[in-house]
């Protein structure tokens, strides 16, 4: 069952954040207290929500050079097993957006069925060029 995620909440979601930095294994240090204090903002004002076995958060903003084409965009999306289920609940949250962005590679047959691709992000770490 997938609901939107309350405070109480925090513990799961901070060790789903610590799993979902291990895959991914970017060049900064999780820090447990940075994602809870994301975690609550997304609560207040955004989209967080969770399963048995994972969560899917993000935000509505407004395009920056089209200040009238609202954009929801998928920040982190963690599941072992009902990311179909998490996936839905985000869709079904962001239905009034103009635009659905989500960036999960593992997905990536998933958003080819209902999506095109209109950018790829690289990301650039300065102590690499």
């Amino acid at each position: 069952m997938v609901r939107r995620a309350v405070p109480g909440d925090m513990p799961r979601l901070v060790a789903w954040g610590q799993e979902f930095h291990a895959h991914v294994a970017p060049a900064w240090d999780f820090s447990a207290d940075g994602f809870a204090e994301v975690m609550r903002v997304l609560m207040a004002s955004g989209f967080v929500a969770v399963s048995d076995d994972g969560f899917i958060c993000g935000v509505k903003v407004a395009n920056p050079i089209a200040k009238d084409w609202i954009v929801a965009k998928a920040f982190l999306w963690w599941a072992d097993g009902s990311g179909a289920a998490l996936f839905a609940a985000f869709r079904d949250w962001a239905s009034d957006a103009n635009e659905i962005q989500f960036s999960c590679p593992k997905a990536r047959k998933a958003f080819e069925r209902r999506a095109k691709i209109t950018e790829l992000i690289y990301s650039e770490l300065p102590t690499c060029v």
